[in-house]
């Protein structure tokens, strides 16, 4: 269950200024953030502080259908990988697509516990990102949904990705 407040959310809202269609709700029952609907996307707090946005970006979308991660299962730090990438794309005029992605980093599954999280391929990564990730302590506790997300049904919530054939 998430431990944040409904106050901490709107205050999450303001803060990275979320468009004012979208609806936003703390779930009683944590079950909820593993359903795959149209318009349902689970937001970590943690995932803010690493680039994520509302709307989401449609390379982000293309990268969770890509690996078929439903985002429950991303840890937050993973955002600045994607959001980080696509922003030094754009900064260099270079097309961003999920092959050219994946030619930097690869997806991997968390060590005892549930979930996914991207790191950079040894050696292609020198100064591509600067200080990409940051430890987020607690992230699976802080949390909300977002509804009225268009054009973004999340994949089937599954805990065993087969991470070698993605990569």
């Amino acid at each position: 269950m998430s431990v944040l407040t409904r106050n901490k959310e709107k205050n999450q809202a303001k803060k990275y200024c979320f468009p004012r269609i979208l609806e936003f709700s703390l779930p009683r029952d944590p079950k909820v953030t593993k359903k795959s609907k149209s318009g349902l996307f689970v937001v970590f707090e943690g995932a803010l502080s690493h680039g994520l946005r509302l709307p989401i970006p449609s390379f982000a979308i293309e990268i969770l259908r890509h690996f078929h991660i439903h985002p429950s299962l991303l840890q937050a730090q993973s955002w600045a990988f994607i959001i980080g990438f696509l922003v030094r794309c754009l900064e260099t005029g270079v097309t961003v697509t999920v092959g050219l992605f994946k030619e930097f980093h690869t997806v991997n599954a968390s060590p005892g516990k549930r979930g996914y999280y991207f790191k950079s391929r040894i050696g292609q990564t020198k100064n591509l990102l600067v200080d990409p990730t940051k430890s987020v302590k607690c992230w699976r506790g802080k949390y909300f949904l977002v509804r009225n997300l268009l054009g973004f049904t999340p994949c089937h919530w599954c805990d065993s990705l087969d991470t070698q054939r993605l990569n």
